[in-house]
């Protein structure tokens, strides 16, 4: 009896991957996005949300930033350090990206910046 392949499941909710848009203030500072008009959608991804180990937690403190979220998803090779995620409405920094070895399965690391408007 042949037995099936399991697939794993991303049923725990939905990210949304942007990059940030190039706004820039009067004075030619650099302004943080505040709504989704401030950023660029590149992907939408289902996922599966993980527990944050010991070693996760003290790699991102490492990094000086803080583990909010750790999440894992199909693996989408389009992704960098530089963009945001955003999950209910909540907005991310990257803090990392490890891919499986076959590159099937990606984890983020995510840092919350703020509830975003609207």
């Amino acid at each position: 009896m042949k037995s099936k392949k399991k697939f794993e499941l991303f049923n725990d909710g939905i990210v949304f991957i942007y990059n940030a848009k190039k706004n820039k203030s009067s004075f030619n500072a650099a302004i943080n996005p505040k709504s989704k008009d401030d950023l660029d959608f590149v992907v939408k991804l289902c996922y599966q949300e993980l527990s944050k180990r010991e070693e996760d937690v003290q790699f991102a403190e490492n990094r000086n930033r803080e583990l909010n979220l750790k999440i894992k998803c199909r693996g989408y090779k389009g992704l960098n350090i530089n963009q945001k995620a955003v999950v209910d409405n909540v907005l991310y920094s990257i803090i990392n990206i490890d891919y499986n070895r076959d590159k099937s399965v990606v984890y983020l690391y995510l840092e919350e910046e703020r509830k975003l408007n609207g």
